[in-house]
Formats: structure tokens, sequence, C-alpha cells
């Protein structure tokens, strides 16, 4: 009987040091499936800064594990969109066309670069953008109910 006791007591201890680091991580730093961040979102371009670019809304699907994202107010395609550890990375297409006139080509094409960390604690994705032309912009998305 002593030997049992000895030995559930080390089980019990083995189990409790292998979730200790578990143990007061907030919920921020917990992975999440993509399914948690499908919805709307605002974005706030350049963060704590003056800027002249537009706050867009974007809708982010999630079926089957494949995310699609459409912005609502702007034409935008985009590629590579992941999200993998909480972050939500993909490359945002702008080729102008919504200060395009009808029967003419855009002229330029912005390619930008997101890459955006999931905080469950403030339901928002945070991060920074990075446009083909090296510009940087920090980057802030919150949820659009």
């Amino acid at each position: 009987m002593f030997r049992y006791a000895i030995f559930l007591f080390w089980l019990l201890l083995a189990v409790a040091c292998g979730t200790s680091k578990n143990i007061g991580n907030n919920s921020s730093t917990s992975t999440v499936s993509a399914q948690e961040i499908a919805g709307r979102w605002q974005e706030q371009w350049d963060v704590g800064k003056v800027s002249d670019v537009n706050s867009d809304i974007y809708r982010l699907q999630v079926k089957n594990e494949q995310i699609t994202l459409l912005c609502v107010n702007r034409k935008y395609e985009f590629e590579g969109i992941k999200f993998e550890n909480n972050t939500l990375s993909f490359k945002l297409i702008n080729k102008n066309q919504y200060e395009v006139k009808a029967g003419e080509t855009p002229t330029e094409v912005y390619v930008i670069d997101y890459v955006l960390q999931y905080n469950k604690a403030k339901n928002s994705l945070e991060g920074q953008a990075q446009t083909n032309k090296g510009e940087k912009a920090k980057i802030l998305w919150t949820r659009v109910l």
C-alpha cells in the first residue's frame, strides 16, 4: 500500500509539472483555430500616427480550415492566406480599380504583405504591413459586430 501511495504521489507530481507551464498563461497566448477569427474586421492603418489611408472593412471566412478574405468597401485580391500559431499572413493586391474610371486600366499595382497576430484578450489582430515600395505601417484590426 505504501508503494502504491508513493507511486501515486510521483504520478500526480509529474502530471502537475507537465501542465504547470500552462497555468497562468493568458488566453491571448494559447493557440486558436482559424474559425475563431472568422467575422468582420475594421482596419486601422499606421496605428498611433496621422494617416491619409482610409479604414477598410474585411470579411474573413473559414470553411474546412480554408480561409478567404474579402474587402467589403474596396476591390482587392488576396494571395497566400495562412493562419498558423495565431498569426494571420497574406498578400493584398491593390490594382487601384476603385479609383480608375470606366474603360481605363490601372496604372499602378500595390502589393502589401500583412502579418497580424491574433490577441484573444483584446479580440484584435495586430501587426505590420509592408508595401512593395518598402513602406511599413503598424496595423490594427478590431472586430466589427
